[in-house]
């Protein structure tokens, strides 16, 4: 299913729901932001751009969700005219408030934001300036809930030839033995389940991972307590409706957790995991498994590869390469890439890290895409620049010319306070090349992050969505469209779509 939205109707759709997470004040004195602090008393305390100041240019509420030093971003789609916006704002009691010159009034004073407008707040002889920018708004709008499944653990996809969203997920059984793994599709706005509607899985499945191949086959791995030896492998892969194992149930020689999952063909699966159990091979270290078409091999660690303790993998298929990320679970440790092709393995990078960062955050999953060009943006976080293990989001980019990692941009501004790292997150590469980061920000709200190119640097935060309390979220582009997924609440699986011009 390909389908375009017009970017002004999915921006509109987004309006309504900006403000649905926010438990702001919408009195003519701006909301309770709270700005950085700046010479004694002189501060500019919040900003934005309300509906009813504006003369109906816009149906709602656009401010910044947080003031960083001096400079103020506020997200707003980018077909509004914004060469006469009227602000409103508050500042430091007993202060005054200028651009050039000219005495602001909040919610009264309007001036061109088509270009940075610089605030001058005074108290006595303190002063400082404040710099505004509008930021672009990424167009995202709610697609489609699913009535009739609940979820703990989510994984997304699209399907390679009709760009249809499938999602892999453990049912929310309040009883973890009543737990099993499902697989559902969404197409034109309906669910439908992909197999049995009672689980794919015999029994309890955990570490679930999913994915398609070259062929449109879909591969479903997770942790199998009903395997002959609880606890071990097992793999499924369907080209329709129903589900076989790939070889036997439950192949690993040990337990299994920490489930990576890609496949080419149907003759060429790889599986990579670490075992979960004391004196084990391959406890809480990174290794694999390859399927030729009959049968699974013995457990390794990738060729290339150090044998250090590896979590959290992450793998995904483009064209006919697998691209799997590892976090190395050692001192001062971060994320490892690797590429597995043609059943070879190369490196492309090891304990990979700002440079001025001295350990990434190893509580973390790692995630990834890739553009048109082969370039990696791995999202992930780390201590830099200060090195000092209070941790922020960043995005490393991998120059597929160059073959040089470097962070892309500051760090996200995800709101959280110092130190703190969403607890779910994820990144995809939208239509346009342009990296789009999703989090569950501190109000438990589905939020986007996207790269500027014209800045180079990234936007803002926005909520998507207009639920709250929600669980994981993940992401997913194609050529035309893109998806954002979450539970909601209540754990229904719900998506949100992304709009792209004609």
């Amino acid at each position: 299913m390909k389908k375009c939205f017009k970017m002004w109707l999915c921006s509109l759709a987004v309006l309504s729901l900006f403000a649905a997470c926010s438990d702001k004040d919408d009195t003519k004195g701006g909301d309770s932001n709270q700005g950085g602090s700046v010479a004694g008393d002189v501060q500019m305390l919040s900003f934005g751009f309300y509906a009813e100041d504006n003369n109906g240019a816009f149906n709602s509420n656009y401010t910044a969700l947080s003031i960083s030093g001096n400079e103020i971003k506020v997200a707003m789609p980018d077909e509004f005219d914004k060469t006469n916006l009227v602000a409103r704002f508050t500042a430091a009691d007993g202060s005054t408030v200028t651009v050039n010159g000219v005495a602001q009034v909040s919610g009264v004073t309007a001036n061109d934001f088509s270009i940075p407008v610089d605030y001058l707040v005074t108290s006595g002889s303190n002063n400082a300036m404040y710099t505004v920018r509008i930021t672009k708004m990424p167009s995202w709008s709610p697609y489609s809930t699913c009535p009739d499944a609940t979820a703990n653990d989510i994984v997304l996809r699209l399907h390679p030839e009709t760009g249809a969203p499938y999602v892999a997920f453990i049912t929310a059984a309040s009883s973890t033995d009543a737990r099993r793994a499902c697989v559902v599709k969404c197409e034109n706005g309906a669910w439908s389940y992909v197999g049995s509607e009672t689980g794919i899985s015999e029994g309890r499945p955990a570490n679930i991972a999913f994915n398609f191949d070259m062929e449109n086959n879909m591969y479903l791995a997770y942790t199998d307590y009903a395997a002959p030896t609880a606890q071990t492998m097992s793999v499924q892969m369907s080209s329709g409706s129903t589900w076989s194992y790939v070889g036997e149930q439950g192949f690993t020689s040990t337990k299994a957790q920490y489930i990576g999952l890609g496949a080419i063909t149907p003759s060429d699966v790889i599986v990579t995991y670490s075992s979960s159990s004391k004196g084990e091979e391959f406890y809480q270290r990174t290794a694999y498994c390859s399927f030729n078409g009959s049968s699974w091999s013995a457990g390794a660690v990738p060729p290339g590869r150090t044998d250090n303790p590896g979590w959290y993998p992450c793998v995904k298929r483009y064209g006919d390469a697998l691209y799997i990320a590892v976090f190395e679970m050692i001192t001062n440790g971060a994320p490892s890439m690797y590429k597995y092709q043609n059943k070879g393995w190369t490196t492309l990078g090891e304990v990979i890290r700002s440079a001025d960062a001295v350990t990434g955050y190893r509580s973390g999953e790692v995630h990834f895409d890739l553009d048109a060009d082969g370039n990696i943006y791995m999202l992930m976080a780390d201590d830099g620049p200060a090195g000092d293990g209070a941790y922020k989001v960043c995005v490393q980019k991998y120059d597929a010319a160059t073959g040089a990692w470097s962070r892309m941009g500051n760090y996200l501004n995800t709101g959280y306070a110092a130190a703190k790292v969403p607890g779910s997150m994820d990144i995809g590469v939208d239509p346009s090349g342009t990296p789009v980061v999703v989090f569950k920000d501190p109000n438990n709200c589905p939020a986007v992050i996207t790269f500027d190119n014209e800045t180079k640097d990234w936007s803002e935060p926005v909520v998507v969505g207009g639920d709250t309390g929600i669980g994981n979220v993940s992401i997913a582009f194609n050529e035309t469209e893109g998806y954002i997924l979450y539970t909601d609440t209540n754990k229904n699986l719900k998506l949100c779509s992304y709009g792209v011009a004609e």
